[in-house]
């Protein structure tokens, strides 16, 4: 079954968790690649998938490849700091990015904060935005609502362009089964739809 979807912010909870359960063990313990998926949380195919296109994680994490017999080896909180570093890094780009957006939507209006934001964060920002504008419209201020609009129509559009190669990011070298793949297609298609329908009643609404 296809595991739900969660936020940076989760995910990283759940690394710290994970790191917390790994200093448990018996110091030099090494662990296989299935008991490493479930400390993270995670499935196997998950896990290698993050091995195999995360930049760096294979080294840092000091992962010994398994094939033909011989098992994958893990050194779990080294895996897990590592996965840690790789997302918050992933958290900080977002909110960069995020920052950005909602600068140049908001016409420098409200100035976003320096520490990072979760997607909660950004997306009240964004209505708190534009309830700003809306009063300088009363007010009879020049309010750039259609600067606003393109920007969430190429953010929208990003998002699904991303989603439509997940599947051969995650298993570049076709490692999964036809199952798996059928799957993971599968859960990306709903996710699509679900998000060009939020797209459409957040751009409906300008």
């Amino acid at each position: 079954m296809a595991q739900a979807k969660i936020s940076i912010d989760q995910r990283i909870e759940r690394l710290r968790q994970a790191a917390d359960r790994a200093r448990a063990l018996k110091r030099g313990t090494t662990l296989t690649a299935k008991p490493m998926a479930e400390l993270l949380g995670v499935s196997w195919d998950v896990l290698r998938g993050w091995v195999n296109t995360i930049d760096g994680l294979e080294e840092a994490a000091q992962v010994q490849r398994g094939s033909h017999g011989i098992p994958w080896i893990f050194k779990p909180l080294k895996t897990c700091n590592a996965l840690t570093k790789h997302f918050k890094q992933v958290q900080r780009e977002e909110s960069d990015r995020a920052k950005k957006q909602i600068k140049v939507a908001a016409g420098a209006t409200i100035e976003p904060p320096r520490e990072a934001m979760s997607l909660r964060d950004m997306r009240d920002l964004l209505v708190l935005n534009r309830e700003v504008t809306d009063e300088q419209e009363r007010q009879g201020k020049l309010a750039n609502a259609e600067a606003i609009k393109a920007i969430l129509q190429h953010v929208f559009g990003e998002m699904q362009a991303a989603g439509i190669n997940t599947a051969q990011r995650l298993d570049p070298n076709g490692a999964w089964s036809a199952e798996t793949r059928a799957i993971v297609d599968e859960v990306v298609r709903e996710l699509m739809t679900e998000q060009e329908r939020a797209a459409h009643e957040a751009l409906s609404s300008f």
